[in-house]
Protein backbone atom coordinates (compact mmCIF):
# COMPACT_ATOMS: atom_id res chain seq x y z
CA UNK A 1 0.00 0.00 0.00
CA UNK A 2 1.35 3.42 -0.92
CA UNK A 3 0.70 7.08 -0.30
CA UNK A 4 -2.04 8.67 1.71
CA UNK A 5 -3.92 5.39 2.17
CA UNK A 6 -1.13 4.12 4.45
CA UNK A 7 -2.19 6.68 7.06
CA UNK A 8 -5.54 4.90 7.37
CA UNK A 9 -4.93 1.31 6.40
CA UNK A 10 -1.17 0.74 6.57
CA UNK A 11 0.86 -1.27 9.06
CA UNK A 12 4.25 -0.79 10.65
CA UNK A 13 7.00 -1.72 8.22
CA UNK A 14 10.26 -3.06 9.68
CA UNK A 15 13.06 -0.51 9.34
CA UNK A 16 15.18 -3.01 7.40
CA UNK A 17 12.69 -2.87 4.54
CA UNK A 18 12.91 0.92 4.20
CA UNK A 19 15.82 1.89 1.94
CA UNK A 20 14.63 4.74 -0.34
CA UNK A 21 13.85 7.63 1.97
CA UNK A 22 12.56 11.13 1.27
CA UNK A 23 13.43 13.54 4.09
CA UNK A 24 11.32 16.69 4.24
CA UNK A 25 13.51 19.18 6.07
CA UNK A 26 10.66 21.15 7.59
CA UNK A 27 12.09 22.26 10.88
CA UNK A 28 13.72 25.31 12.34
CA UNK A 29 17.46 25.79 11.93
CA UNK A 30 18.17 24.95 15.61
CA UNK A 31 16.43 21.56 15.63
CA UNK A 32 17.21 20.53 12.07
CA UNK A 33 20.83 19.28 12.51
CA UNK A 34 20.00 17.05 15.49
CA UNK A 35 16.87 15.64 13.84
CA UNK A 36 18.80 14.98 10.62
CA UNK A 37 21.52 13.15 12.60
CA UNK A 38 18.83 11.06 14.33
CA UNK A 39 17.26 10.15 10.96
CA UNK A 40 20.67 9.12 9.58
CA UNK A 41 21.38 7.02 12.69
CA UNK A 42 17.99 5.32 12.41
CA UNK A 43 18.27 4.48 8.69
CA UNK A 44 21.94 3.58 8.46
CA UNK A 45 21.62 1.86 5.06
CA UNK A 46 19.13 4.25 3.51
CA UNK A 47 19.45 6.17 0.24
CA UNK A 48 18.22 9.67 1.03
CA UNK A 49 16.62 12.42 -1.02
CA UNK A 50 16.03 15.74 0.72
CA UNK A 51 13.51 18.52 0.29
CA UNK A 52 15.44 21.41 1.76
CA UNK A 53 15.75 25.21 1.67
CA UNK A 54 18.84 26.40 -0.17
CA UNK A 55 20.45 27.94 2.92
CA UNK A 56 20.54 24.54 4.70
CA UNK A 57 22.43 22.58 2.04
CA UNK A 58 25.61 22.76 4.12
CA UNK A 59 23.99 20.39 6.67
CA UNK A 60 23.72 17.61 4.08
CA UNK A 61 26.40 15.03 3.27
CA UNK A 62 28.49 15.70 0.15
CA UNK A 63 26.76 14.64 -3.06
CA UNK A 64 23.35 14.29 -1.43
CA UNK A 65 20.36 14.29 -3.75
CA UNK A 66 18.07 17.19 -2.92
CA UNK A 67 15.14 19.24 -4.16
CA UNK A 68 14.97 22.90 -3.24
CA UNK A 69 11.90 24.28 -1.48
CA UNK A 70 12.00 27.25 -3.87
CA UNK A 71 11.85 24.84 -6.85
CA UNK A 72 8.82 23.14 -5.31
CA UNK A 73 7.08 26.46 -4.79
CA UNK A 74 7.85 27.48 -8.39
CA UNK A 75 6.36 24.33 -9.97
CA UNK A 76 4.67 22.21 -7.31
CA UNK A 77 2.67 19.89 -9.53
CA UNK A 78 5.54 18.78 -11.78
CA UNK A 79 7.84 18.27 -8.78
CA UNK A 80 5.14 16.30 -6.97
CA UNK A 81 4.66 13.96 -9.93
CA UNK A 82 8.41 13.58 -10.33
CA UNK A 83 8.88 12.60 -6.67
CA UNK A 84 5.79 10.38 -6.69
CA UNK A 85 7.23 8.41 -9.61
CA UNK A 86 10.27 7.47 -7.49
CA UNK A 87 8.07 5.47 -5.07
CA UNK A 88 9.90 6.07 -1.82
CA UNK A 89 9.78 3.47 0.92
CA UNK A 90 9.50 6.14 3.60
CA UNK A 91 8.88 9.86 3.83
CA UNK A 92 10.32 11.47 6.95
CA UNK A 93 8.48 14.56 8.12
CA UNK A 94 9.95 16.78 10.83
CA UNK A 95 7.21 18.28 13.00
CA UNK A 96 8.68 20.55 15.64
CA UNK A 97 5.56 22.54 16.47
CA UNK A 98 6.77 25.65 14.70
CA UNK A 99 5.11 27.10 11.58
CA UNK A 100 7.91 26.47 9.09
CA UNK A 101 7.36 25.26 5.51
CA UNK A 102 3.64 24.62 6.08
CA UNK A 103 2.83 23.97 2.42
CA UNK A 104 5.81 21.70 1.94
CA UNK A 105 4.72 19.61 4.94
CA UNK A 106 1.30 19.11 3.45
CA UNK A 107 2.79 18.53 0.03
CA UNK A 108 5.10 15.81 1.42
CA UNK A 109 2.11 13.86 2.72
CA UNK A 110 1.00 13.47 -0.92
CA UNK A 111 4.21 11.79 -2.10
CA UNK A 112 4.13 8.10 -2.96
CA UNK A 113 5.51 6.35 0.15
CA UNK A 114 5.01 3.06 1.95
CA UNK A 115 5.47 4.60 5.37
CA UNK A 116 5.23 8.17 6.70
CA UNK A 117 7.58 8.72 9.65
CA UNK A 118 7.21 11.68 12.01
CA UNK A 119 10.20 13.07 13.93
CA UNK A 120 9.79 15.79 16.57
CA UNK A 121 12.20 18.13 18.33
CA UNK A 122 12.71 15.64 21.20
CA UNK A 123 14.01 13.11 18.64
CA UNK A 124 10.95 10.93 19.21
CA UNK A 125 9.71 9.27 16.06
CA UNK A 126 6.86 7.04 15.01
CA UNK A 127 5.33 5.76 11.79
CA UNK A 128 1.91 7.16 10.88
CA UNK A 129 -0.28 4.17 10.25
CA UNK A 130 -3.50 2.58 11.47
CA UNK A 131 -1.61 0.64 14.17
CA UNK A 132 -0.35 3.89 15.72
CA UNK A 133 -3.60 5.86 15.99
CA UNK A 134 -3.17 6.09 19.74
CA UNK A 135 0.34 7.53 19.40
CA UNK A 136 -0.91 10.03 16.79
CA UNK A 137 -3.73 11.08 19.09
CA UNK A 138 -1.37 11.51 22.05
CA UNK A 139 1.02 13.51 19.88
CA UNK A 140 -1.82 15.78 18.73
CA UNK A 141 -2.98 16.32 22.33
CA UNK A 142 0.58 17.12 23.42
CA UNK A 143 0.99 19.66 20.59
CA UNK A 144 -2.31 21.33 21.42
CA UNK A 145 -1.53 21.44 25.14
CA UNK A 146 1.86 22.94 24.26
CA UNK A 147 0.02 25.71 22.42
CA UNK A 148 -2.34 26.25 25.33
CA UNK A 149 -5.39 24.63 23.72
CA UNK A 150 -6.89 22.32 26.32
CA UNK A 151 -10.66 22.44 25.95
CA UNK A 152 -12.28 19.57 24.00
CA UNK A 153 -14.17 21.95 21.71
CA UNK A 154 -11.06 23.78 20.59
CA UNK A 155 -9.22 20.43 20.34
CA UNK A 156 -11.85 19.08 17.96
CA UNK A 157 -11.91 22.31 16.01
CA UNK A 158 -8.14 22.17 15.51
CA UNK A 159 -8.27 18.52 14.42
CA UNK A 160 -11.04 19.23 11.93
CA UNK A 161 -9.25 22.25 10.51
CA UNK A 162 -5.90 20.52 10.11
CA UNK A 163 -5.56 18.48 6.90
CA UNK A 164 -4.30 15.30 8.58
CA UNK A 165 -6.94 15.56 11.29
CA UNK A 166 -9.67 16.01 8.72
CA UNK A 167 -8.43 13.02 6.74
CA UNK A 168 -8.32 10.92 9.91
CA UNK A 169 -11.90 11.83 10.81
CA UNK A 170 -12.97 11.09 7.23
CA UNK A 171 -11.29 7.67 7.41
CA UNK A 172 -12.82 6.93 10.82
CA UNK A 173 -16.29 7.76 9.53
CA UNK A 174 -15.91 5.63 6.38
CA UNK A 175 -14.45 2.74 8.41
CA UNK A 176 -17.35 2.98 10.84
CA UNK A 177 -19.89 2.82 8.02
CA UNK A 178 -18.19 -0.03 6.18
CA UNK A 179 -17.11 -2.33 8.97
CA UNK A 180 -18.92 -1.56 12.21
CA UNK A 181 -22.50 -1.36 10.96
CA UNK A 182 -22.57 -4.88 9.49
Amino acid sequence: MRGLATLFLGRNIPDGELSKILVVCSSDDLNFPKILASVHNHFTKGHFTYIIPDQWRHFLPDGAESVSVSDIKASPVSNLFQLRSRKYDATVLMLTGKPVFKKVKLWAVLTNYRCLMIWNENLDYFPCCAENRRILSMHAKWRLAEKGIISPKSYLLNIILSPLGFLYLFYYRIRHRLFVRR
